[in-house]
C-alpha cells in the first residue's frame, strides 16, 4: 500500500470546481482513513524482516563444508644426499625420488633400516619432479664421488619419472648410475625401460620359495615369487649394463642357502652382493663364522661382495641430516663391521 500524501489530498480539497459542492466524509471514514496510511510505512520498512532475510539465506552458503584441501607434495629436503661411504660403491652420491617424510614402499622387509610399517604403497607416480633434482643436482655439481645411486626413502621404482631422472642425472654430472630395487615392478615395461638406462641394476634376493618370499620380504601386490623371477630372467635378456643380485643373509635363508644361490643363478647376475643385517633389532645377523659358510656356495659367481671384506671409504656428507635420514643406520653398520 502507498503511503499517504497529506499536502496533496489538502491542495486537492482546497481547490473544489466551482458548483461542485464540497463532500464531508463519513465519521467512520475519517477513522479508518488515516490510520491505515499511518501504518503503511511501517508495514513496507520492515527492518526486522529485512534484517532477517539474509540471515536466513546467507548462512547456507557460508555453511556449506569446504573441500578437502590437497596436500601439495613438495619436497622437505634435497633430493641429492651423500655422499656415503660404500663398499660396494665407493662414494656414493644418492638420489631419492621418493622424498617422503616416511618410507615408502611396497615391501616390508624385517630387516629394513627404516621404521615399520612406513606407508605402503604399490602405485608408481611422480613424487620429485625433475626440475626439482635439475636444481639439487646442481647444487652440488663438481662433488667428488664414483657413483650416484638411486635409493632413499623407499622403492626407486615407485617414481613413475624414474628414466627421466636417470637421464638428466647422466647428463649433468656425467658419473656412473646404480638403481637398487626390489624388482618387483619390472614386470612393468616402462619400469624395465627405465632401469635399461642405468648402469648397474642391484635386484634385493633373499628369499627361495614364496613362503620364505612373505616372511622375509613381507611384499604387497606381488602375486607370486617364481612369477618375478620369471620377469627378472626377461629383463636379464634385454639389459646391457650390469646386473647385480643383493642378498641378505639371515637365520631364515641361512638352511636353504643351495636352493637361494640356484635362484641367483638363474638370473645370470654379474655380481652377488652379501650382507647380513648389521643395522636392525629385528633380525640378528649371522655370525662371522655363519656368513662365511653361506658366501662358500658363491664361488663360482663372477663377482661376490662381501659386507665383511669390502673397504669403506671414509666420506663427509654434504648435509648430515638429509643423509642421516635416508640412511639412518650407517654409522652402526660401519661400527658392527668394524668388529670383526
Amino acid at each position: 500500500m502507498g503511503t499517504f500524501d497529506f499536502k496533496k489530498n489538502k491542495d486537492s480539497n482546497a481547490k473544489q470546481p466551482a458548483g461542485v459542492a464540497k463532500e464531508t466524509p463519513k465519521p467512520a471514514e475519517i477513522q479508518t482513513e488515516p490510520v491505515a496510511d499511518v501504518k503503511a510505512p511501517a508495514a513496507e520498512v520492515k527492518p526486522a524482516v529485512e534484517a532477517k532475510t539474509p540471515l536466513n539465506t546467507a548462512p547456507a552458503a557460508e555453511v556449506k563444508p569446504e573441500a578437502p584441501k590437497v596436500e601439495e607434495k613438495k619436497p622437505v629436503m634435497s633430493c641429492v644426499y651423500g655422499p656415503i661411504g660404500s663398499g660396494r660403491f665407493g662414494r656414493s652420491l644418492g638420489i631419492d625420488m621418493l622424498c617422503t617424510e616416511e618410507r615408502t614402499c611396497n615391501f616390508d622387509c624385517v630387516y629394513c633400516r627404516f621404521p615399520s610399517p612406513g606407508k605402503v604403497q604399490t602405485e608408481r607416480q611422480e613424487f620429485v619432479s625433475v626440475s626439482k633434482l635439475f636444481d639439487d643436482i646442481n647444487a652440488v655439481k663438481g662433488i667428488s664421488a664414483d657413483w650416484v645411486v638411486f635409493a632413499g626413502m623407499g622403492e626407486p621404482t615407485l617414481a613413475s619419472n624414474l628414466g627421466e631422472a636417470i637421464t638428466m642425472v647422466k647428463s649433468v654430472l656425467g658419473l656412473p648410475v646404480a638403481v637398487m630395487t626390489n624388482g618387483s615392478f619390472i614386470k612393468h615395461k616402462d619400469v624395465r625401460k627405465a632401469l635399461s638406462l642405468a648402469d648397474m641394476v642391484v635386484l634385493k634376493l633373499d628369499a627361495f620359495d614364496d613362503n620364505s618370499f612373505n616372511a622375509i620380504n613381507r611384499p604387497l601386490g606381488v602375486s607370486s615369487f617364481v612369477k618375478m623371477l620369471q620377469q627378472w630372467q626377461l629383463f636379464r635378456l634385454e639389459y646391457k649394463g650390469k646386473l647385480s643380485i643383493s642378498m641378505m643373509l639371515n637365520d631364515l635363508n641361512k638352511g636353504e642357502i643351495g636352493d637361494l644361490q640356484f635362484k641367483a643363478r638363474l638370473i645370470l647376475p654379474d655380481q652377488i652382493q652379501l650382507s647380513t643385517p648389521l643395522h636392525c633389532e629385528a633380525m640378528k645377523p649371522l655370525s662371522k663364522a655363519d656368513f662365511e659358510k653361506c658366501k662358500q656356495w658363491f664361488w663360482n659367481f663372477k663377482e661376490v661382495i662381501s659386507v665383511f671384506d669390502a673397504k669403506v671409504p671414509a666420506v663427509e656428507p654434504l648435509n648430515a641430516a638429509d643423509t642421516e635420514k635416508r640412511h639412518p643406520t650407517a654409522k652402526k653398520e660401519e661400527e658392527e663391521v668394524s668388529k670383526t
